[in-house]
């Protein structure tokens, strides 16, 4: 069975039948599923033994060594919201268990043979790509997002994403690298530009060109333009030629910049446009912020603004 869902669509309640998929899979059958883009599925529940979104019950893999395909990914319409719920245990006639639950999102159990005994389950092979939102709940003995009781693991997934696994019972099965961690920025460090004079030694301090690593500066239509930097004793100043001008600098920069003697921030902008800013007072502001937290200092023709996680901080600058 062979299913795309994608564009700005939403499912309030996808149901399997009998060892059916809710989306995927009849009895026997693998699924095929593509989910791209700005998709919502309230709820995808499989059937007896079926997967939520994957294969159905009983489903085997083909010759060829292929199982239950299953892509989940954003694209530029938006990304996927998705919940999923494995379909119960199979039982038979008298009452007895005879297979164990459907995955969330992957394969469906195997019913026993004439003799009894139980084949492993199909595969499944499952792409999640892009930032995506899943809280996917397996069925009784089987895997959340995977096959054979197996979950499988997904590495290197876009910030934003968040995969939540839970087994029957409710309890916690999420994986590593279910909800990525966003790259904290490195850490700049202040150098003398090439060619540049060396500090004096004398009570009189010479203004030098440095550079500070992941430090940017924009204009007016948010496109990064050139600047320099220079420090004089514990002052280092940006300049840039705009007049409608932002630098932007993150916490843990400035911090970094305090722990290597700077004590004051100034930012020059054509119009003969200069403001100063303490270190130690734009640390003191956000405390306990995050090393990441974003620092954006505007010159606006006359005007000046400055902001810490997008919260206004004007008062600080002189």
């Amino acid at each position: 069975m062979t299913v795309r869902i994608e564009g700005n669509s939403t499912i309030d309640n996808a149901t399997g039948g009998s060892d059916g998929a809710g989306i995927g899979g009849g009895y026997a059958s693998l699924g095929d599923v593509t989910i791209e883009g700005n998709v919502t599925i309230k709820n995808a529940q499989g059937g007896a033994g079926a997967a939520g979104i994957g294969g159905g019950s009983n489903a085997k893999t083909k010759d060829d060594g292929t199982g239950n395909r299953i892509v989940i990914r954003s694209n530029k319409d938006g990304s996927p919201t998705i919940n999923a719920t494995g379909g119960v245990p199979e039982v038979d006639n008298d009452g007895n268990v005879i297979s164990a639950g459907g995955a969330a999102i992957g394969s469906g159990a195997s019913l026993p043979d004439k003799n009894g005994d139980v084949a492993p389950e199909a595969d499944a092979d499952i792409t999640i790509e892009g930032k995506v939102t899943i809280d996917a709940k397996a069925g009784e003995g089987n895997a959340a997002i995977g096959a054979n009781n197996t979950e499988q693991t997904f590495n290197g997934l876009q910030v934003g994403t968040t995969i939540t696994r839970r087994n029957a019972k409710g309890d916690d099965v999420s994986q590593p690298g279910d909800v990525p961690e966003p790259e904290k920025p490195a850490q700049p460090t202040v150098t003398p530009s090439e060619g540049a004079e060396a500090p004096s030694t004398g009570s009189v301090e010479v203004e030098r060109p440095v550079t500070v690593e992941g430090l940017y500066v924009t204009n007016v239509l948010g496109k990064q333009i050139t600047h320099t930097c220079t420090q004089n004793g514990t002052t280092l100043t940006i300049r840039a030629n705009g007049i409608v001008t932002s630098a932007h600098l993150t916490l843990g920069m400035v911090r970094t910049l305090k722990a290597q003697g700077v004590k004051t921030l100034v930012f020059t902008t054509l119009l003969s446009r200069s403001t100063t800013v303490s270190v130690d007072a734009l640390l003191a502001a956000e405390p306990d912020a995050p090393d990441e937290t974003a620092v954006v200092w505007t010159h606006t023709g006359p005007r000046a603004a400055l902001t810490i996680d997008g919260v206004d901080h004007s008062a600080l600058l002189k």
